[in-house]
């Protein structure tokens, strides 16, 4: 008997008229598959076919990449409610300078530290790794999102004082989350903050420790959209931004 699967042919080599699986020619998972299933049922596929058939194997793949999925944009809703609901235009031109995170931050840690640390137990550990990072990109895009809408209109020095504020609050969070969440790798979690962290290292950064190339780092257009602050949006913000006076 002859047939074929998967481009793969099957001859008929075995003495007793059952299909030759040592026949299959090409490695493809569908004819290993088509093979075994078509052998007749007295056969039994050698330790190379069940091997083969084992290492292409993984049918909740699929479900757990949903699900994961699922769990992140969960996350960053109620990352992003957390955040611009409190975002009021007068919080971007304050009277005075603010010396402390804001209710609004220190509210949004409360939340991830609860989550995120749980998400360490019940999840993969690359898993929680993302959603961490998801979690915090959320946070950024969410505090810079009032400076690119209609709600605020301008925003001072002292504005950004509190962007500062809160930007370093949740860094030095996720620096407490990176040995039990970050994954072991050496992208840092902080690293998804790195757009808040632009805008306040352009307008209120130590600018006689700011090299050239730091400046030129930060103006790179394919860095900073990867960080989810492209130059079109920047511009946007810096257009709003005026001095205290």
């Amino acid at each position: 008997a002859a047939g074929s699967a998967g481009g793969g042919a099957l001859s008929s080599d075995d003495a007793d008229g059952g299909v030759g699986l040592l026949g299959i020619t090409g490695s493809a998972p569908g004819a290993v598959a088509a093979a075994a299933t078509t052998a007749t049922s007295s056969a039994v596929p050698p330790p190379w076919v069940a091997a083969a058939l084992l290492r292409g194997w993984a049918p909740f793949d699929q479900l757990a990449r949903l699900a994961t999925d699922s769990l992140e944009k969960c996350v960053a809703s109620r990352v992003s409610e957390l955040l611009v609901s409190s975002n009021a235009a007068s919080d971007w031109a304050p009277d005075s300078p603010p010396t402390a995170p804001s209710e609004a931050s220190e509210s949004l840690q409360v939340y991830l530290d609860g989550t995120l640390r749980f998400a360490a137990i019940v999840l993969p550990l690359r898993s929680a790794a993302g959603l961490a990072r998801a979690a915090l990109r959320a946070a950024a895009d969410a505090m810079l999102a009032p400076l690119d809408s209609s709600a605020v209109k301008r925003f001072t020095m002292f504005g950004v004082a509190g962007l500062e504020q809160d930007t370093a609050s949740l860094e030095a969070f996720a620096d407490s989350l990176q040995d039990d969440i970050g994954g072991g790798g050496a992208t840092l979690l902080r690293s998804a903050l790195a757009a808040p962290r632009a805008i306040v290292r352009l307008l209120a950064g130590d600018h006689d420790l700011v090299t050239m190339e730091d400046e030129a780092a930060t103006m790179d257009q394919s860095t900073m959209t990867s960080t989810g602050l492209p130059l079109d949006r920047l511009a946007r913000i810096l257009d709003k931004y005026k001095e205290v006076g």
